[in-house]
Order: structure tokens, then sequence, then C-alpha cells
């Protein structure tokens, strides 16, 4: 993991690229405070799993189509 601030991101945006492109995750930070990430594609750790809340019960109160004003 890699930070750097915006206005080395500008002078050295190829170099990030080539970072990147070598699987690292670049933070872009502004004042100490990341406010971007860049990351390759398809790197995403967190997979989803179908089905998570098959079985469970499922139930919508009655009074769902009230109106409410």
């Amino acid at each position: 993991m890699k930070h750097s601030k915006k206005r080395e991101a500008k002078t050295d945006f190829s170099t990030l690229i080539q970072d990147i492109q070598n699987g690292e995750e670049i933070f872009l930070v502004k004042a100490g405070v990341p406010f971007a990430r860049l990351a390759p594609i398809g790197t995403n750790p967190q997979k989803r799993e179908l089905g998570y809340d098959e079985g469970l019960p499922f139930r919508i109160d009655p009074d769902f189509d009230n109106f409410v004003p």
C-alpha cells in the first residue's frame, strides 16, 4: 500500500500506473487524509456469497402498506 499526494500523483502519474499494473494499491491523500484509492481491477478480496440469508424467516409487518402522512 502506497500513499501519494495529489501533486506527486500529477507529476508521477505514469509511475503510479506502472505500480498499479504490478498489483499495488495506491491511496491519494490531501492534508494527510485519504480521499481516493487506485487499485487494479479484479483484486477485490471480499467475494460476495450468494444465498447468504437462505432459510431465514422473512416477515413483512401487516401495516407495511399503510399511508404515512
